[in-house]
């Protein structure tokens, strides 16, 4: 827009303002040749009011237009960013796909090989990210994961709601192939630190967004819940939990939900929820050490190897002995500790 009246001349007429561009373009100092100390000189003063009569009345004609594309700006580095992501992810070897997007009505998923998006590089301790696939139906759409910390539960949740995310926002999925219905609304509940300042603690906080999560929801939904009723005694867990998958199952949307407590996963296997099914991370223990290989698999993981892990770091009855027990011989406190 600068320059539409002088470029509408001759290209080869290098005479009045345009050959006086040209010729402070050449120097070094272009700023300095328009200003003597603080104020504009005569070069400046020429080149600010061929600005002020040329560029200004453009802007104010097309100043709608301008707003227009500025508004623009945010949501293209957005998908900038995502470009230079996926460009990352085919340099890795990792298959990156455009899904196919499915009417609200259909109510189904199925991805091909799916990696979670946050995890673009292997892991420092030699571990590969492992591709996992994602399948729901009308018919089946719930499914409960157990399995034991660290076993890829709670990622592969997220996994399926960052694939729905991102598929509805139109960008591409790092998967094989993909194919997702749209929802109209993505609702999770993840556990969140006490908040002192509300008087909350964890299971009411819990059950707080669980119900504002069925008041929002609906059939067309995605839910992911991660550990929900984990605040209170066992028992009274598992009963809220089952209470919550009755609601769920009753409502009908896709639901993910992630838990400790076995014997919810039980009442899957009993057939208590038709369109529930059980997952779990395929884990290996060979008496001495897990060995986590974050393969979804289906069925309860029947434990979830808190034992096992707790002796894998130290923390058996034996080891804390020896820690007291070493801590006071060093630091002199050993005739005050018991037993």
């Amino acid at each position: 827009m600068s320059a539409l009246e002088l470029v509408e001349k001759d290209p080869e007429d290098k005479s009045g303002v345009l050959a006086f561009f040209a010729r402070l373009l050449r120097k070094r100092k272009f700023e300095e040749s328009l200003t003597s100390g603080a104020r504009l000189n005569e070069a400046g003063k020429v080149i600010q009011g061929f600005i002020d009569r040329q560029f200004l009345p453009i802007i104010q004609a097309y100043l709608d237009q301008i707003n227009e594309v500025t508004e623009l700006l945010e949501p293209l580095a957005f998908y900038a960013g995502f470009a230079e992501y996926f460009v990352t992810l085919k340099e890795q070897g990792f298959d990156v796909c455009s899904p196919t997007l499915l009417p609200v009505e259909e109510r189904r998923m199925t991805v091909r090989n799916a990696r979670n998006p946050l995890l673009v590089k292997d892991g420092k301790d030699g571990h590969r990210i492992v591709l996992n696939d994602i399948s729901y139906t009308p018919a089946q759409n719930m499914f409960v994961i157990t399995g034991p910390n660290n076993g890829g539960k709670t990622t592969y949740a997220m996994t399926v709601g960052l694939m729905q995310l991102m598929s509805q926002k139109g960008l591409f999925v790092p998967a094989e192939s993909a194919e997702a219905s749209f929802v109209d609304g993505i609702y999770t509940h993840f556990v969140t630190p006490d908040d002192i300042t509300k008087g909350e603690g964890r299971y009411r906080n819990e059950l707080i967004r669980v119900k504002e999560i069925f008041e929002a929801a609906t059939p067309y939904s995605l839910v992911i819940l991660d550990e929900p009723c984990g605040g209170t005694s066992y028992e009274e867990g598992h009963r809220q939990s089952l209470v919550v998958l009755d609601g769920l199952h009753k409502l009908g949307p896709a639901t993910y939900l992630t838990t400790h407590m076995h014997l919810v996963a039980k009442e899957v296997d009993s057939g208590r929820y038709p369109a529930a099914k059980n997952l779990s991370p395929e884990c290996i223990y060979d008496g001495r050490k897990i060995k986590y290989t974050y393969r979804m698999r289906a069925g309860a993981s029947g434990k979830s190897y808190g034992e096992e892990i707790a002796r894998e770091i130290g923390l058996m009855p034996e080891d804390i002995s020896r820690i007291v027990s070493e801590k006071a011989e060093k630091q002199g406190y050993r005739d005050i500790t018991r037993g």
